[in-house]
């Protein structure tokens, strides 16, 4: 109970009372099962706790907590890759380590820094007699000389997200990686959105959508309020432009889940938050997101690797060809003849392939299906379709993903479907509940990647 204590005081920054327990004998260096076995000093260094960090190591914390296999980090380097410079003078001073001699797997780390936050880590070092390593080790991850950033690190903070196409290999590349981040270690983010607001508009009902939302941002400390059809009449009762402008000045991050694509343009520009695409009739940004995760979670990279979707042309095709054309994919889009994604989504996905990336439409599923690493499918009928749903399955059925079909890709094809699954329609159920099938790891990783996503819009990183 003490060491629960004590860590739960040191997270939540309450000073004088670790100063308190302290005194009656607790000690600093213990470790808690509830807070992953790191020590109250290793918890508010990543939380970003200065006071707390300061106090901790007056109070005999130590500044080089063991090692663990998983993560064989100094604090120090912690706090570079946190880019806070602030935290690793107050480390330095206390006689934390610069690095750990035996962690060789340091030696090959990257670091996605900005220049600026690089100029204030070196002065930090060479104050205290150390350099800062010379790249690969401070330079921002697969970089691409087409697109070039002025600030990486700070690149995505005030924007919004209306479709992936917004991105750049750089920024889809920072999302995934910050969303493993969050995945892993949440407890680092539980106080990134305190008094933080996001309102979250629905046109569309969705379990995935509110729920991932909703959880994530109560996870940050934050709150979401749902704001349902019959509470915002866009168009009808005011103008979207209204909405956005006065939504604004209530919330931090606004969401929207809309029919009309030109609806959620319209909100973005207008907006003086970020606005974020919840899913429209043109595109699922966040659903891909959580996609990309998934795949390097399974794969443990996406660029090379041949994704094929089999269905409709809707927007999870267009997001799919978004995506895979930025992370160097090669992504190949089967429907029925009639079915075909957008021209224009197909030929701004080619615009962006950076990395080998391809991107190819096609009617022939079998071969398609030839040698490929993800298998993808959607329900034929999108919300807003079903009295159109017995026509289409005449139509798409011979694109059904099934056992046969899965033979045909190679043996550890990762199968994805972003949900509801229609079974025995697009999906056979054995094939959901193969080894193959990643569905579920795909949903949840909705919310680890949503909350990076807004914590990069937000700065909050």
């Amino acid at each position: 109970m003490s060491e629960t204590a004590l860590h739960w005081l040191s997270v939540e920054n309450y000073l004088d009372a670790v100063r308190f327990l302290a005194g009656l004998g607790f000690d600093v260096n213990t470790t808690a099962d509830r807070y992953e076995g790191d020590t109250p000093l290793e918890n508010a260094v990543r939380l970003g706790n200065h006071d707390m960090a300061e106090l901790l190591l007056e109070l005999g914390a130590n500044p080089n907590p063991q090692q663990r296999l998983y993560e064989p980090m100094s604090l120090t380097y912690v706090a570079i890759e946190k880019a806070d410079a602030r935290m690793l003078d107050i480390l330095l001073r206390h006689g934390a380590a610069y690095r750990y001699e035996d962690a060789d797997v340091v030696d090959g780390m990257q670091f996605d820094l900005a220049p600026g936050d690089q100029k204030k880590l070196r002065a930090v070092l060479e104050r205290y007699g150390h350099e800062l390593p010379e790249p690969p080790y401070f330079q921002p991850l697969n970089e691409d000389p087409d697109f070039p950033l002025e600030n990486p690190a700070m690149s995505l903070k005030g924007r919004s997200l209306v479709t992936l196409a917004d991105l750049n290999p750089d920024e889809l590349h920072k999302i995934i990686k910050l969303a493993g981040k969050v995945k892993k270690k949440p407890g680092d983010f539980a106080k990134s959105f305190r008094r933080k607001t996001l309102a979250m508009i629905f046109m569309k009902p969705s379990l995935r959508t509110r729920v991932s939302f909703e959880t994530g941002m109560t996870q940050m400390g934050g709150h979401a309020i749902y704001l349902s059809p019959n509470d915002i009449s866009i168009g009808k009762r005011e103008t979207t432009e209204d909405i956005a402008i006065v939504t604004s000045r209530y919330v931090d991050i606004i969401m929207a889940r809309v029919f009309g694509h030109d609806i959620v343009e319209e909100m973005a520009k207008h907006a003086t938050v970020p606005v974020i695409n919840g899913l429209s009739d043109y595109a699922h940004p966040c659903q891909v997101l959580a996609d990309l995760q998934t795949i390097v979670e399974r794969k443990g990279k996406l660029e090379g690797l041949k994704l094929v979707y089999s269905g409709d042309g809707n927007n999870m095709a267009h997001s799919l060809m978004f995506g895979g054309a930025l992370s160097g994919m090669h992504v190949v889009i089967v429907t029925p003849p009639g079915f075909e994604p957008k021209p224009e989504a197909v030929q701004r996905a080619q615009v962006l392939a950076t990395g080998g990336a391809t991107i190819e439409t096609t009617t022939d599923l079998s071969a398609a299906a030839q040698g490929a690493d993800v298998i993808y499918t959607d329900v034929w009928a999108s919300m807003g379709q079903e009295d159109d749903a017995a026509r289409r399955r005449e139509f798409f059925m011979p694109y059904q993903v099934n056992a046969e079909l899965m033979a045909k890709a190679k043996p550890d094809c990762t199968f994805l479907h972003c949900l509801p699954a229609h079974y025995d329609e697009e999906v056979t159920y054995d094939v959901t509940r193969s080894e193959n099938s990643a569905i579920f790891d795909q949903a949840e990783n909705r919310m680890h990647a949503q909350k990076a996503l807004m914590l990069l819009l937000a700065g909050a990183e």
